[in-house]
């Protein structure tokens, strides 16, 4: 609880002050009592104890300060009137940032903190929210926030009453997360009615408190809770992925001649579900790269959503603001520090099976960018390593089945490593679209150096793939 008090020089009378510092939020909140002062005016000032500070310091008595009553006694000052708020019951929250979250006993009444992202459309939030209602959960607050790089696009802080260790409370998360695109728990504290209750002071029985980030495990779907297992769809940029539309996704080297991208994006444009993938950004963390941004100019006159596959988490915080999807890599499928970077974006993932892994360890990966909030996740199967030696890697179709029937996400396959000619890559995909994929990777290679084999996808090639993509709907 806050008590604002008037501090000044000891025996100050009231019609002698000019002037009334403090922190612009301390002055809005004692508006009436700085109005009844006849000759005073407020000047804000950039802390209320500094305030007090700059009254002893200069000792005119023509200037008070607004601040506790702890702040007179540290500077020696005089307290000339307590209670000067304008409503009584004023109070301020203060957050305790930990890099472990805390548990709370689940005999202690609580509250749960967590961030919301739904898509931008019409019932999105209520949707989300009417779980919360169905479980008896009271909300105690709702705030929104601008999104960050997406003018016009909210994201929600919520608070509501209930431990993020009990059965209902986690029901529900799962629930919301369902129909969320990034959830994000903030953590779990003792409800503000409580005060000060000691261990001792609690009836007996078992104390049943984790850190809620615990509750994941890494056996593939059975670490995705039951709820989370429906379908959904993905906004990446303008158009819907996991939808009944097809998805096709044309990767570009970031060193590729701008009329081949341009041409790259015609043919996009004119197939319709498609987006553009831009590949070897480099290491720098720092700065965008040049091409990429003039790749990026021609994707948006051409209203082809883009994406770029990154390498490290610096990367993520760098691209997440001007890519509408971002890819990892199978070679980076169990990099851990990059997924987690990936589950605190609130940008669309695209995560590659590596081409020794299993589907459960996938899913692994998978589960820690969504247990870190970000619930738009797409899978993507490139092939497996088998004895074939006619190719890379070979597609598996299996796995593609196994993942829509079981789990929730939308699924791609890139088949451009898995065949020994590129006029076999759309038999493949067609099949893939039979067992239920979502979409397709085709993977450019640059002209030019000499080094171009059959199973290369150069720009001609691909704009005779793009035309079979659309005649084979």
């Amino acid at each position: 609880k806050i008590e604002h008090c008037l501090i000044g020089l000891e025996g100050t009378p009231f019609d002698h002050i000019r002037a009334v510092l403090s922190h612009p939020v301390a002055l809005q909140q004692c508006t009436a009592f700085i109005k009844s002062l006849p000759n005073a005016s407020y000047q804000s000032y950039i802390d209320s104890a500094e305030a007090v500070r700059k009254v002893k310091d200069e000792g005119d008595s023509t200037q008070a300060a607004i601040a506790s009553a702890e702040a007179a006694d540290l500077y020696g000052l005089t307290v000339l009137r307590r209670g000067i708020a304008d409503h009584p019951e004023n109070y301020t929250r203060f957050w305790i940032i930990s890099r472990d979250p805390a548990s709370v006993d689940t005999r202690i009444p609580a509250k749960t903190s967590f961030l919301l992202v739904t898509d931008h459309s019409e019932g999105a939030l209520v949707a989300a929210l009417s779980t919360l209602s169905s479980k008896g959960i009271n909300l105690t607050k709702l705030e929104s926030r601008p999104r960050k790089g997406i003018p016009w696009q909210y994201q929600f802080h919520i608070e509501m009453e209930g431990n993020i260790d009990e059965a209902r409370i986690v029901e529900a998360l799962d629930q919301v997360r369902s129909r969320a695109k990034v959830l994000r728990v903030l953590g779990c504290f003792p409800s503000a009615m409580v005060g000060t209750t000691s261990r001792a002071q609690l009836e007996p029985g078992e104390v049943q408190s984790r850190p809620f980030e615990s509750r994941d495990s890494d056996s593939g779907v059975q670490s995705l809770p039951e709820k989370m297992l429906t379908s959904r769809q993905i906004l990446v940029g303008s158009i819907l992925v996991g939808d009944s539309s097809f998805t096709t996704v044309v990767s570009c080297p970031l060193d590729t001649e701008s009329g081949a991208v341009e041409e790259t994006l015609k043919g996009l444009r004119r197939l319709g579900q498609s987006l553009l993938r831009v590949t070897g950004l480099g290491s720098s963390e720092k700065e965008i790269d040049g091409n990429f941004e003039q790749i990026q100019q021609l994707a948006n006159q051409h209203g082809i959503p883009l994406g770029c596959e990154v390498q490290t988490p610096g990367q993520i915080s760098l691209y997440d603001s001007h890519a509408d999807v971002l890819f990892l890599s199978s070679r980076q499928m169990q990099n851990m520090s990059l997924l987690e970077a990936a589950g605190r974006t609130s940008v669309p993932i695209v995560l590659e099976r590596n081409i020794s892994s299993t589907v459960q360890e996938l899913l692994s990966s998978a589960s820690t960018i969504l247990k870190l909030g970000n619930q738009q996740v797409i899978l993507c199967e490139g092939g497996i390593r088998t004895s074939e030696s006619g190719s890379r890697s070979t597609i598996d179709l299996g796995a593609v089945l196994t993942l829509k029937e079981e789990t929730r996400f939308p699924v791609f396959i890139d088949p451009t490593q898995c065949v020994s000619h590129h006029k076999r890559i759309p038999p493949l995909v067609n099949a893939a679209r039979h067992v239920g994929a979502d979409g397709t990777v085709i993977q450019l290679v640059r002209l030019g150096d000499g080094k171009n084999r059959s199973t290369d996808v150069t720009i001609d090639t691909l704009l005779s793939l793009l035309e079979q993509f659309k005649l084979n709907p």
